[in-house]
């Protein structure tokens, strides 16, 4: 990951689809894997905020398209 963590994650959980795809081209092949298995912790697991949870099931459906 050649950005800042948090900015990456801002990014990923915007809602914006280009922001998203942005940041997700910005990493590896396997960073992404790993990335994609987080956001599904984050969208179905409890313990995750609602906005936190939104924002990962948006993610994966845009990373899906």
């Amino acid at each position: 990951m050649n950005t800042n963590p948090e900015s990456f994650w801002a990014e990923i959980l915007s809602q914006d689809h280009e922001k998203i795809l942005s940041a997700i081209h910005s990493i590896s092949k396997e960073e992404k894997q790993a990335v994609i298995e987080h956001l599904q912790r984050m969208a179905y697991e409890n313990g995750w905020a609602e906005g936190q949870q939104r924002g990962a099931r948006t993610a994966l459906e845009v990373l899906q398209e």
